[in-house]
């Protein structure tokens, strides 16, 4: 039961951030943009990105798993 609530939140929450950019904020993105958040979850940590034109980014993750108690560190092209 708990799993089957926790992908429902997830879908939802999916659904509902899927319509909610204008169109117009599709062309917000341009070439030296930075971008930082957070990634949530375990592990927990900060995300940025950095946007080299308007199709491609680098984004980098550095996250603490505190249940086993290690560091992640990732990045994407």
């Amino acid at each position: 039961m708990k799993r089957t609530l926790i992908v429902l939140i997830v879908i939802a929450i999916t659904c509902a951030s899927a319509g909610a950019a204008p169109k117009q904020q599709v062309n917000a993105i341009r070439p030296g943009l930075f971008e930082l958040g957070l990634y949530l979850g375990e592990p927990t940590g900060l995300s940025a990105k950095y946007w080299i034109n308007r199709k491609n980014a680098i984004e980098g993750i550095a996250a603490w798993a505190f249940s086993k108690g290690f560091l992640v560190v990732s990045a994407d092209y």
